[in-house]
């Protein structure tokens, strides 16, 4: 009995030991670094770059892990050659390509209650004494920059859903956000709300990868490309 349970037990180990084999040959590390909205781990989705990533590739059976990684060590990663996917640049391109997640560049923006007035500004100062909400960041950041300069006050959250909640709560007169959140946003918040004509900054999103990874990033890469072109 006890030499049937340890063969069966042992039989149970190797298949466990397969199956994680399989799983990390379907997984990919991307790597990143805190660049709040785009990518950061203030946000259970990695932030804008990684949901396009996410909603752009789920037709294919592929893990996508994000790395993030200070600056520093990011780059040094790359150099090495040993990654697959980034959305942190590479320095040398000669064995890297790239590609953009979105025919449409993300708008950053601002999100307020709904109100008959245009939600538009030539300059920021037009809402000094007003308050907004952003995600926790340095005070180098040149979004918390730009809203201290124009005489408003900055409310810093940890999480891009608490800062609109913040003006839903009519604890901040606005919250920085992008469009792709907003419209994802429940009805229910979204008939409450709305997002500025003005945009603080306007990007694509691109996705860098490494030509010698191998047949995993192969699969992405041309999932991406389909996608793209259905889109168009």
């Amino acid at each position: 009995m006890v030499r049937k349970f340890t063969a069966l037990l042992a039989s149970l180990l190797i298949l466990l030991s397969y199956a994680d084999e399989e799983l990390s040959a379907n997984a990919i590390d991307v790597v990143a670094v805190e660049y709040p909205p785009f990518t950061t781990l203030l946000r259970e989705d990695g932030g804008v770059a990684f949901a396009l990533l996410e909603k752009a590739s789920e037709k294919i059976q592929l893990k996508l892990n994000p790395l993030f990684l200070p600056p520093a060590r990011a780059s040094a990663v790359i150099e090495s050659g040993d990654w697959c996917a980034s959305f942190y640049p590479p320095i040398a391109k000669d064995k890297s390509e790239q590609i953009s997640l979105s025919d449409k560049h993300v708008k950053i923006g601002l999100i307020r209650r709904k109100a008959d007035s245009t939600f538009a500004w030539e300059r920021l100062d037009e809402f000094r004494g007003n308050s907004v909400a952003i995600l926790r960041t340095s005070d180098e950041s040149p979004f918390k920059h730009r809203f201290t300069e124009a005489g408003m006050n900055v409310v810093q959250v940890e999480t891009i859903h608490s800062a609109i909640q913040m003006v839903l709560l009519g604890r901040t007169d606005f919250a920085m956000s992008d469009n792709v959140t907003y419209a994802g946003l429940e009805q229910t918040n979204k008939k409450l709300l709305e997002i500025s004509s003005t945009s603080l900054l306007s990007t694509p999103i691109t996705l860098f990868w490494n030509q010698e990874c191998g047949i995993e990033i192969s699969a992405l890469i041309d999932e991406l490309r389909t996608s793209k072109s259905k889109a168009e």
